[in-house]
């Protein structure tokens, strides 16, 4: 078989009158054939598209296959009544022993090797599991794959109910990443924008008489209705369904829409030919893809796959951004003023600023007013930052704003400036660290309950009394404890200003994605937080809580991990763990054999720890589930009592055998020495740790000595 790919060229594997077809060339791919299996589709393709179109009565023909062109990408728009039957089905095409269309499509792909592929599928066949399933079983080895519901409407503007989800792959040697363009559209249209002029259709044949219940006054914007439940409806937004075309009211009455009218919400262009029956045509319109959504998917991946942006040049006119709100047939605001508006109107937040006394913070703090949200780091204040920061207290210097949030419980969460308001709490009660057993403390955990902050806070953490001196003019130490300062100082530091500035949301339900975002902008400039602990403020959902309960709860990990660490490199090495578990596989190589390959990783640990961070956050509750199994079930195996949070590379190495290549067997403390002392585990030990090469060398030692352990 011919391997010699063309490029920037697609095949269209069920094109339908061709939108897909369309939306690729648009997108600056060449279209270099397709296949279907319906005879009328052939008329109407070839007068719209230069490459050739073969009906087939059976998809496992040999020849049939061979005449799929070796393209860069594979493209469908699956019609719903294959998805619906299962099969091909009557005298189109043989039963096949029942062959699902599914496994067919993946047959094609595992054979051609495009380098990607993009298919549509209509939301209400409901077989989005089975494509799912059928991805991870079948192609998920060798594509990366990536797939959403795209809504026609959010897109474009245009006042349509369309959705379809898309299922975009690249194989796993192509470089680019895919991500799916933003849900956003510069114009709202009207449904008059997509109608014919009423002096062209004034002969069309008007059905009031059918439809008495409509009679009413004369509208003045065209009103449609769409078949639903049995009956037309009024509607807002136009609906397709395949049998009962959707009729308009004007002012010259009710008739039908014509299938130019409905082609046009579909961003098929007026030149596109329609010829062919008119129940046919119709039918074959309500099942094709929005062109403009799709010409959006197609842009993405040809800029994942060759690294530039296609020239806009080449979309038609009504699918190109508008430049001016005068522009004819469209109509609505200026683009940028719509987007800022609806920027301001979805996420504006406000500020109030308060200036509060120290004594009336603290004792807040105290009454619980204030608290520490989850996504905080840990306090890990040494008593020399707190020391300057109480010096500037007493010496009236100033001291930076705290950034708070009021939740549904009346208390400010604090976003910023926890350090601060907890070294000035620990000044006031006279008490702090103990940093022999405790070097960070975790004040989101505190359980308060009836209690005051204090004697939660006392009760559970060991904290030793605080002394503070500070130096005079002629270097004698000066004991500034608060409980010990004179009545006069005292009154004046009670009364020091500090600043509180309350965050308030206008949108509930982005609350905790606009917080996590201003936890971000405060906090990404600054040094003092580590990455991790960053990701602990942004990434706040159910799986990063089941890595925090593991990294505190789990008694094995702790003892393999050694004392919870302040900057929470334990939790960062579980997240790693994790995200390997996720991107790893066993990839071919160019001479035959197989080797491990992570998934979009190049040479970055931080950012594949960010990107799976992202994802993670909307991971299901069984998937979370499967994560912690796998990490129990890894620290179990440990007979070693060796800390070894100093060779985190080490325990990856081990991970990835134990979860890629399912060996089970105890690791005993010679074990990790063997493959500690082996030299070529040693040689990919020095520099560049995350260089993928070395990575994969050490990977295969481990598996080689725990291997022959075992065995």
């Amino acid at each position: 078989m011919n391997t010699e790919y063309k490029k920037n060229t697609v095949f269209d594997l069920f094109p339908g009158l061709g939108s897909m077809s369309l939306a690729a060339q648009y997108a600056g791919f060449q279209v270099d054939g397709a296949l279907d299996y319906q005879e009328k589709v052939q008329d109407v393709y070839e007068k719209n598209f230069a490459g050739k179109i073969r009906i087939v009565r059976n998809l496992r023909e040999e020849n049939c296959i061979e005449d799929i062109a070796n393209v860069d990408v594979l493209i469908g728009r699956i019609p719903y009544s294959l998805l619906q039957a299962g099969i091909f089905h009557g005298n189109i095409m043989e039963e096949m022993n029942r062959t699902n269309i599914l496994n067919i499509l993946s047959y094609i792909i595992e054979l051609k090797r495009p380098r990607a592929f993009v298919f549509a599928v209509s939301i209400k066949a409901g077989k989005e599991r089975n494509w799912q399933h059928l991805m991870e079983e079948r192609l998920a080895g060798d594509y990366k794959i990536s797939w959403k519901q795209l809504d026609a409407y959010e897109m474009t503007g245009y006042p349509v109910y369309d959705h379809r989800i898309f299922w975009v792959g690249i194989r796993r040697d192509v470089r680019g990443m895919f991500l799916f363009p933003k849900e956003e559209y510069d114009y709202s249209c009207n449904i008059k924008d997509f109608l014919d002029d009423e002096a062209t259709v004034k002969n069309c044949r008007y059905v009031d008489h059918l439809y008495p219940e409509f009679d009413g006054p004369v509208p003045a914007e065209p009103q449609i209705y769409c078949w639903s439940s049995g009956q037309y409806t009024l509607k807002e937004k136009l609906s397709y369904n395949a049998w009962k075309s959707p009729l308009v009211k004007t002012v010259h009455g009710l008739r039908k829409m014509s299938n130019r009218e409905i082609a046009r919400t579909k961003a098929f262009p007026d030149e596109f030919c329609l010829d062919g029956s008119e129940s046919w045509m119709y039918r074959r319109l309500c099942d094709s893809v929005n062109v403009k959504v799709a010409a959006a998917v197609f842009r993405q991946l040809f800029c994942s796959l060759y690294g530039v942006w296609p020239d806009e040049a080449m979309l038609p006119e009504h699918m190109k951004r508008k430049k001016s709100p005068d522009v004819e047939n469209w109509k609505g605001k200026n683009m940028m003023n719509h987007l800022v508006t609806r920027y301001f109107k979805e996420e504006t937040v406000q500020q109030y600023k308060s200036d509060i006394g120290f004594r009336t913070l603290v004792e807040s703090v105290n009454e619980n007013m204030y608290i520490i949200p989850k996504y905080q780091r840990k306090y890990r204040w040494k008593k020399e930052q707190l020391t300057g920061l109480v010096e500037s207290l007493l010496r009236g210097l100033p001291i930076p704003p705290i950034y708070t949030c009021r939740n549904s419980a009346n208390q400010l969460e604090i976003l910023d400036g926890q350090q601060r308001v907890m070294s000035l709490f620990f000044y006031y009660i006279g008490y702090f660290l103990d940093i022999k057993k405790n070097s960070s403390i975790n004040f989101s955990e505190l359980e308060v309950e009836d209690s005051s902050f204090a004697e939660a806070l006392l009760k559970k953490y060991d904290l030793e009394k605080l002394h503070i001196n500070l130096h005079g003019t002629n270097g004698e130490e000066i004991n500034v404890d608060y409980a010990a300062l004179p009545v006069e100082i005292k009154r004046k530091v009670d009364y020091t200003m500090i600043t509180v500035i309350e965050i308030k949301i206008a949108q509930e339900e982005k609350r905790e994605e606009i917080l996590q975002t201003i936890f971000s902008n405060l906090n990404k400039n600054g040094s003092i937080l580590t990455r991790q602990e960053q990701r602990n403020g942004i990434y706040t959902c159910e799986f990063y809580d089941m890595l925090h309960s593991f990294n505190r709860e789990n008694q094995k990990w702790r003892k393999l991990w050694g004392r919870e660490d302040a900057k929470d490199r334990d939790v960062e090495a579980l997240l790693r763990f994790c995200a390997l578990k996720k991107y790893i596989y066993l990839g071919k190589k160019q001479d035959g054999g197989r080797e491990f390959k992570v998934e979009g990783y190049f040479d970055s640990y931080a950012d594949m720890l960010d990107r799976f961070s992202k994802e993670a956050a909307a991971f299901q509750k069984e998937e979370i589930a499967e994560y912690r199994e796998s990490l129990e079930g890894f620290v179990k195996l440990f007979e070693s009592s060796n800390v070894l949070s100093a060779k985190v590379p080490l325990l990856e190495g081990f991970y990835v055998i134990y979860e890629k290549m399912g060996i089970r067997e105890k690791i005993s403390r010679k074990l990790l020495d063997a493959v500690w002392n082996a030299p070529t585990y040693k040689e990919n030990s020095r520099q560049r740790t995350v260089n993928i090469r070395k990575m994969r060398e050490r990977w295969k030692t481990v598996y080689e000595v725990w291997h022959g352990c075992s065995g």
